[in-house]
């Protein structure tokens, strides 16, 4: 069940003044103790939805590791002063914080998603040795394999960092983001997929701009795109923009206003899943249907009406009025 201070906050970010094909979104950025242990709420359509819901917890969680919706809830990876890492969760609005499971402090997180279709979450670490892909959950992380991209675009024998991970539940792939970390790759920071089979990840697109910029997290929005937050360069806002897989473009959403907006995680807190083409194809089979009964029964109705008229002659007809509710709530 949603906590309901957490649905206010949500149907805040979704007011009159929203248009109808905004997506809420959720983030992390500055607070007053630690980077990145405030909660923001905002939708895809507006700047003026950026709003903070205040600190999650009483502040003394650093939440880098990546953040993510489910459940009716938002959760996060963090770490404590003594960089021990868990999998938190907490309401829409920041509260009720509680710990899921322990992560220990070997492993330095970088983004967290959720399998909806088998209900299991995932994390992407730096485990020293590279970028490894682990399942996530109250007994702790297991690795599943590694996923440091290739080729690498990085200098040295360093590897590229990625910031954030997202499920699209529609292929099943698992995307992020591999940071340029050395400034080496034209198209700058990079977007790569993966799999839960062996193999490595392949190359989707560059992202464009600056390198070494998209640090504020990769979030699934539904249709083959994604939302993610890049670092503007010239004031340290946290952008917004949209990924579309479709034509490999991004899109420039708005500013937030809000700096520091480094922490590997943007949550969607509603996502539409895609119908497949079976399905398409079913309901427009049903409209058709629906259709043509309605017009013979239209042409039924006008028949009896006609003879009624014959019968009654001048006399008053009383008609009715049917209605049908149909019930569009999931």
């Amino acid at each position: 069940m949603i906590h309901k201070r957490g649905v206010y906050f949500l149907l805040a970010l979704l007011g009159l003044s929203v248009p109808s094909h905004a997506t809420p979104l959720f983030t992390l950025g500055p607070g007053p103790m630690n980077p990145g242990n405030n909660l923001y709420g905002m939708d895809s359509g507006s700047f003026a939805s950026v709003a903070s819901a205040g600190l999650v917890g009483d502040g003394s969680i650093r939440f880098g590791g990546g953040l993510v919706a489910a459940n009716g809830l938002l959760y996060a990876i963090g770490s404590d002063s003594n960089s021990n890492y868990a999998l938190y969760s907490f309401h829409y609005d920041g509260t009720g914080l509680a710990t899921v499971g322990t992560l220990g402090n070997v492993l330095g997180w970088l983004g967290l998603t959720f399998d909806s279709a088998n209900g299991n979450f995932y994390g992407v670490a730096d485990n020293g040795m590279g970028m490894g892909l682990y399942q996530v959950s109250a007994g702790g992380a297991t690795f599943i394999k590694n996923i440091s991209e290739a080729p690498a675009s990085a200098c040295g024998n360093t590897v590229d960092p990625y910031s954030g991970l997202a499920y699209d539940f529609n292929d099943g792939s698992f995307y992020d983001i591999a940071l340029d970390a050395c400034g080496v790759n034209a198209g700058g920071d990079r977007l790569f997929k993966t799999t839960l089979a062996a193999g490595a990840p392949a190359f989707v697109m560059d992202l464009g701009g600056v390198s070494n910029t998209h640090q504020g997290g990769l979030g699934y929005g539904g249709f083959s795109s994604f939302f993610d937050i890049f670092v503007d360069i010239n004031t340290g806002d946290g952008d917004l923009q949209r990924i579309n897989l479709g034509n490999l473009s991004t899109t420039f959403l708005y500013d937030t206003g809000v700096q520091g907006m480094q922490n590997n995680g943007v949550a969607v807190a509603v996502v539409v899943p895609e119908p497949a083409m079976p399905g398409l194809v079913g309901i427009g089979l049903v409209l058709l249907g629906v259709l043509r009964w309605r017009r013979q029964k239209s042409e039924s109705v006008k028949t009896q009406s006609c003879v009624r008229m014959e019968r009654v002659g001048s006399s008053s007809l009383v008609f009715s009025k049917r209605r049908i509710f149909h019930d569009t709530s999931n």
